[in-house]
């Protein structure tokens, strides 16, 4: 598809690409989780660029007051909707390279496929209630389909990202000056599937996991249950990579992967990077924690990157 307006395409695709090529040169045991996710991540940035050449998403100004109470954008707005068209290409393009992917789950993949061609599956509807948190609903129609709630939740995690993602980046500058002190999304409300570190002074920055926000937050502070107790902070990392982490609270057992990106990264490859730290995902799981946010990379097992060196782990409490 051509650029819009003869404007240069966006180098997303092969910078994902190229960072996954690097992963599978520097990381060999995640070869065969680099391939599983490989087509999936970039047909999620393709599809991303493509979205680009459509009309612009109505956008309205938040309620001040609400928002600094911590009511979400998107909990503001009309229950949020995106071309019919959008939908479609999500499910034609993602689902062929999930079930390439995941040959495993090939059948509830197709069910689900089958269920959105037939309309008896909504994705819009699923979005909304996904957005509010309405889990008796989410177990409804998971169970009217008769797949498996891991797969289903992965699947339309995936179909649902770039559509999201595009929305996010659409509302961001109405909120670029507004204070935002939550551990949660400002955009969408979700939980983050990473932090990192950046600038002189080291900076805290959360990333959604659902629309792939961006927000500064409290450097030692537990974004799930607000605890700032550095007795209860524990950080993990891999020793001799020390710039990768894991942030750890005891108080409610949750945890979030952390980059410090201070030396120097390209930030526009966040998917890639956290693929790379599947290993701190399932050291920290062995210790008892649960993911902030669950991603489709935090559930792997052990067994996929047995040869991951994971027994040269120290733990340092937060200072």
């Amino acid at each position: 598809m051509k650029p819009c307006n003869g404007s240069v395409p966006d180098l997303a695709p092969a910078r994902i690409e190229a960072a996954l090529n690097r992963l599978r040169e520097e990381m060999h045991p995640l070869e065969n989780i680099v391939q599983a996710f490989q087509n999936v991540l970039i047909e999620k940035a393709r599809l991303k660029t493509e979205l680009a050449c459509q009309p612009d998403l109505p956008a309205e100004l938040p309620d001040r007051s609400r928002f600094e109470q911590g009511v979400p954008l998107l909990l503001q707005t009309e229950p949020t909707s995106f071309p019919e068209d959008w939908w479609q290409r999500a499910a034609e393009r993602l689902l062929p390279a999930m079930q390439q992917g995941f040959p495993k789950l090939q059948d509830d993949l197709r069910t689900i496929e089958q269920s959105l061609h037939s309309r008896r599956l909504s994705l819009e509807q699923t979005l909304e209630a996904a957005l509010q948190n309405r889990a008796d609903r989410l177990a409804e129609i998971i169970s009217d389909l008769g797949t498996y709630p891991q797969t289903f939740h992965f699947a339309l995690g995936q179909l649902m990202k770039p559509l999201v993602e595009k929305r996010a980046e659409a509302l961001a500058p109405l909120i670029h000056e507004l204070p935002w002190h939550k551990g949660y999304c400002p955009v969408c409300g979700s939980m983050p599937e990473l932090a990192f570190l950046k600038g002189v002074h080291g900076q805290r920055w959360l990333r959604c996991a659902l629309c792939a926000h961006h927000w500064r937050f409290l450097r030692l502070a537990c974004p799930f249950c607000d605890n700032d107790d550095p007795e209860t902070l524990i950080v993990y990392f891999v020793v001799g990579r020390e710039q990768e982490r894991v942030e750890a609270c005891q108080e409610c057992n949750r945890y979030v992967i952390c980059l410090d990106l201070r030396s120097g990264f390209d930030e526009t490859i966040l998917d890639v990077a956290a693929l790379g730290l599947v290993h701190l995902d399932v050291l920290t799981q062995e210790k008892g924690f649960s993911p902030a946010a669950a991603c489709a990379w935090n559930i792997v097992s052990r067994e996929d990157i047995s040869s991951m060196p994971l027994a040269s782990v120290e733990a340092i409490s937060v200072i």
